[in-house]
């Protein structure tokens, strides 16, 4: 009976380790290709149409210092199925989870105008009380805009993002500015992964 017990051991060794080690080895290999999961974080799309913008008679984009290189005052502002059909400068807050990685940011309009452009930013606003003017704690996370005319409905991307995390402590919001109301902005799209 022994006998039987030793060899009936040894056939189960002899199966079993080749086993256990192509067990251990299929593991690691799935852990060296997916070490975090076999799928990033979904991209999620923030749209902000430009008819829900805020107008304001002036935006630190909107004076002649700005892209438009002239300073452009806010008219009273009208939309018009979905687009803007005002020339100046409008924001609209953002809200972000903290943590989220900004990966992108879009333009949509139509720059039908061969001198005048839609341009739009991505800012955010340090709000840590500090011993610094007012001014301080303000960036341009991103940057976009039309260039010539075309009559078409465009998007156009930021070709960069600085500072893509989300801070806690940082107000974000976006920013249109329209040079002329001879151009139509839609709206911005913001992406971002959380």
């Amino acid at each position: 009976m022994r006998g039987w017990v030793a060899r009936r051991r040894a056939a189960v060794a002899r199966w079993t380790q080749p086993l256990s080690i192509a067990i251990t080895t299929a593991l690691l290999i799935s852990v060296v290709i997916a070490p975090h999961g076999t799928s990033a974080a979904p991209t999620k799309v923030l749209n902000l149409a430009a008819s829900s913008f805020s107008t304001f008679d002036e935006t630190t984009h909107t004076r002649a210092t700005g892209p438009c290189g002239i300073a452009v005052t806010s008219s009273d502002a009208s939309e018009y199925r979905g687009s803007l059909q005002s020339g100046g400068g409008f924001t609209h807050n953002v809200q972000f989870p903290t943590g989220a990685t900004i990966t992108g940011f879009r333009l949509i309009g139509e720059d039908n105008d061969a001198t005048y452009n839609i341009y739009a930013f991505l800012l955010r606003k340090d709000l840590s009380p500090r011993a610094q003017p007012a001014s301080s704690g303000y960036g341009v996370v991103a940057s976009t805009g039309t260039q010539g005319t075309q009559a078409v409905i465009r998007r156009v991307s930021a070709t960069s993002i600085t500072l893509p995390v989300v801070q806690a402590n940082f107000a974000y919001f976006a920013e249109i500015v329209a040079c002329a109301d001879t151009v139509n902005p839609i709206g911005v799209q913001i992406l971002y992964t959380n």
